[in-house]
């Protein structure tokens, strides 16, 4: 069983980080955010809304909804079950957010199903505000008509699971002014329509299977604030220097994975509003021109995953507002460390692959949030981040990191970290014995590939991922408090001893669990099921095999006789199942 839990459209998941995610969560289409990848300026219309997060505990269909209700908002409230009938029929809704529900301890989200999109919102002649980020369609779906004289004005709809081209109503939405599509099926040409809804400030296509030219119409937008053609696959190069000549009042462009294999172009210059620049992952040739350091706002650039060589521009350094710069595997790129920790609102720093030296500096001005120096051979920890109390993200894997885990380590932002990444170096233990993790909100702990000894430590319950593989660990924990986890690797150690009997209860949640290449006696307990068929003859290989139960279920096979083979193998219990035929004697 392999695990596949995409946290993000992009690159990103649980085990194969990269800071996609996290220069997202600040470049919202101009606007920090502090929660999952969301929408283009969402704070407005809040003097409007009526908050039902009261109701969170409670399905919405066995409350009552007033015909005059205006607003409903939903945001975040761990709902997860169908959208209720009745909201259709609140004809004078203005507001309706739906985003972003899920419930934590089974993972499904608000679902759109019966009645699908095109009933809810029927009626709701009056809505101006729809916000759908992450709601469950159930299965993919195409976009409504839009009704003539609609009032919309902002929709959301990011990875909501919609495809098919873009309706040709899409020009009746005279009034919008914000329009996410980011992160669905959409495909065909983009509509040359889009350019006649002049009063757009927000425009992201991101993550969809757009094709064809620009349209030029795009151009007559000149209100926009943020624009997101991520992964479009469009023919570009050219157009976007037509198209982004006249969108001076940009603050927020996101164009990665667009293969403009060019030096950075220069038409950036012209956008002296830009507040956030994402080129990650296209084909970026040359120098890092000075003239980019002279964007006077920009808050966050990534210019990762592409081809870049030469120095770091010393400008960038003078920039006051940077709070998150992205340089992983950028190219053949060299500079200094210590320059960055002069960046005093600096809170995302990507130097993955790159070159960072003199990282035993002890300053201290920035307060990190998120720190990645994979793959840098680093030989040490480096010594910044002693002083750092608020680090969510910290990705050091890959790298000749050896010795002991400092004491000093395990005390860093104890209330703020969830990933920690130290795979694939060469640590040996913790300098003290540690029974228990100190994150008390670790979600994400990657040790595989070092060559730890001594005692499993204890994960937090907030533990998701334990990768603990590839050691020299000769002592369990106990990890039956971990009731979050959904993949556990601690194989290829020297474990050993009873599999604790917990493990059958967090399978239930488990996506993956691997512990081969230890020293367990296994005891395998699956009583009082409804197991049918045969007993896996598989289990011949398990030779650390010392107790089978399979009592108690509609097991319809022959006598293992084959069992007897296993060399530490002593009970069997097959009571209460159909095994028929002779006991073998072995």
């Amino acid at each position: 069983m392999t695990l596949d839990i995409v946290v993000f459209i992009r690159k990103i998941t649980l085990l194969g980080l990269d800071l996609c995610y996290t220069l997202h969560r600040f470049c919202q289409d101009g606007h920090t955010y502090n929660e999952e990848p969301s929408s283009i300026f969402t704070d407005s219309c809040s003097a409007h809304v009526f908050s039902l997060l009261a109701l969170a505990h409670s399905p919405p269909s066995v409350r009552p909804l007033c015909p005059d209700h205006k607003s409903i908002n939903l945001d975040r409230s761990a709902f997860s079950s169908q959208i209720p009938l009745q909201v259709s029929k609140l004809s004078r809704l203005f507001v309706l957010d739906l985003s972003h529900n899920d419930d934590p301890s089974t993972g499904n989200r608000l679902r759109l199903k019966d009645p699908g999109l095109e009933k809810l919102v029927q009626n709701l002649s009056h809505l101006a505000y729809l916000n759908l980020d992450s709601v469950d369609m159930s299965s993919p779906v195409f976009l409504p008509e839009f009704q003539p004289n609609s009032r919309l004005r902002e929709i959301f709809v990011y990875i909501t699971i919609f495809f098919g081209k873009l309706p040709p109503s899409v020009r009746r939405l005279a009034h919008l002014e914000n329009l996410d599509l980011s992160a669905n099926g959409f495909s065909g040409s983009i509509p040359s329509s889009l350019g006649n809804l002049t009063k757009l400030t927000g425009l992201k296509l991101s993550y969809n299977g757009f094709s064809g030219d620009i349209p030029f119409s795009l151009a007559n937008l000149t209100q926009l604030e943020a624009l997101g053609l991520s992964y479009v696959n469009l023919d570009r190069s050219q157009q976007l220097h037509s198209l982004l000549f006249n969108l001076n009042k940009l603050m927020m462009l996101l164009l990665t994975g667009m293969n403009l294999a060019t030096e950075i172009p220069s038409f950036i210059s012209n956008l002296t509003r830009l507040e956030c620049l994402d080129l990650l992952e296209n084909q970026l040739i040359g120098q890092i021109p000075p003239w980019l350091m002279n964007q006077t706002r920009l808050e966050y650039v990534s210019l990762d995953e592409n081809h870049l060589r030469g120095p770091i521009p010393q400008e960038i350094f003078q920039q006051v507002n940077l709070q998150g710069l992205g340089f992983s595997y950028s190219g053949d790129l060299h500079g200094n460390f210590d320059p960055f920790l002069k960046l005093q609102f600096l809170t995302l720093l990507a130097l993955d692959g790159q070159f960072p030296e003199d990282t035993a500096s002890n300053k201290s001005h920035p307060k990190l949030k998120f720190i990645f120096l994979s793959s840098c051979n680093l030989a040490e920890f480096p010594q910044f981040l002693r002083s750092q109390d608020e680090l969510e993200i910290v990705s050091m894997a890959h790298n000749q990191i050896h010795g002991l885990i400092p004491q000093w380590f395990l005390n860093i932002s104890t209330e703020s970290l969830h990933i920690l990444r130290l795979s694939h170096n060469n640590l040996t233990a913790f300098e003290h014995s540690v029974k228990m993790l100190p994150w008390n909100y670790l979600k994400i702990l990657q040790l595989n590939g070092n060559q730890l000894q001594g005692s499993l430590p204890m994960p937090p319950t907030s533990m998701q991922i334990y990768q603990v593989s590839n050691n020299q660990l000769h002592s369990s924990a106990n990890i039956c408090h971990a009731s979050s986890l959904k993949y556990l690797d601690i194989s290829n150690n020297d474990l050993g001893g009873h599999i604790p009997d917990c493990i059958s209860e967090l399978a239930r949640s488990l996506v993956m669990l691997n512990m081969q290449g230890n020293n367990f006696h296994v005891m395998i307990n699956v009583s009082q099921n409804q197991l049918e068929g045969g007993i896996p003859r598989s289990l011949v290989y398990c030779s650390m095999l010392v107790v089978l139960d399979i009592g108690q279920n509609c097991v319809n096979d022959t006598f293992p006789s084959w069992l007897g083979s296993l060399p530490n193998f002593q009970v069997l219990v097959l009571r209460h199942n159909n095994f028929h035929g002779r006991i073998m004697d072995r």
